[in-house]
């Protein structure tokens, strides 16, 4: 009876056990499944991520494409105003300094700056450095060594021609019957119309300032007679 109980004790102890191993393994297969439904929304929400930063992207090149498309479309539309009125402007105002008081210096340094290409300043301030240089005997804008204050409301400035990706302008000076006439060159630097040569078409004469052969022997006799002019000066 005894060795009866003790199997019947056996037999349901191991049923009691079986429904709790059941429940366990159910429990453990439910977190199996929760983690994998995590891990699958987990790469979901990366994958629309990855997608919206593509998105955002690809939206901000082409909107800086397009911006930069209408600001070339409005360069091309609004071209700049021809150096008709920038020639003008330059010989008005070089005339009135240089028929003013003509025993005070005058500063021209900024007329210069707004007019006036660069490599021609730095070309006429070399020239002016070298002793008895030959290269320019007269006012390289004008091609004259005096000016006449007449010549102010009778300045002439033609219509802006396109000259070798620049412009060429045509300006009469002078009174009388034999006006002088220069052609005057200009190109676009820093944002503004700027003078870089200077021609006299009424005796066909130009200044070599652009000749390197003339510029070097210049220099050459300058330096060689610097100091005369050195001990001169002392």
């Amino acid at each position: 009876m005894l060795k009866l109980e003790s199997a019947c004790e056996g037999l349901n102890l191991s049923t009691s056990k079986s429904p709790k191993a059941s429940t366990k393994q159910r429990v453990i297969l439910s977190k199996k499944s929760t983690n994998n439904e995590e891990i699958v929304f987990n790469q979901g929400d990366t994958q629309r991520s990855i997608l919206s930063e593509y998105i955002f992207r690809d939206t901000v090149m082409k909107a800086f494409s397009l911006i930069a498309l209408i600001l070339m479309l409005c360069g091309c539309s609004a071209p700049h105003q021809d150096s008709t009125q920038a020639v003008k402007q330059f010989y008005l105002a070089w005339m009135n300094i240089n028929t003013q008081d003509l025993d005070t210096p005058h500063d021209t340094s900024a007329l210069m700056q707004r007019y006036v290409a660069k490599d021609l300043i730095e070309r006429l301030a070399l020239i002016d450095s070298l002793y008895e240089q030959e290269i320019l005997g007269a006012d390289y804008f004008m091609y004259v060594q005096d000016y006449d204050p007449k010549w102010i409301p009778q300045l002439r400035v033609g219509r802006a021609q396109p000259f070798l990706g620049g412009e060429k302008v045509d300006v009469q000076l002078g009174t009388g019957s034999i006006p002088l006439q220069l052609e005057v060159y200009t190109r676009w630097e820093d944002g503004r119309w700027k003078i870089y040569r200077v021609r006299d078409i009424s005796d066909s004469y130009e200044h070599l300032i652009y000749s390197a052969g003339d510029i070097t022997r210049a220099q050459a006799w300058s330096a060689e007679i610097a100091p005369d002019y050195e001990k001169m000066n002392k």
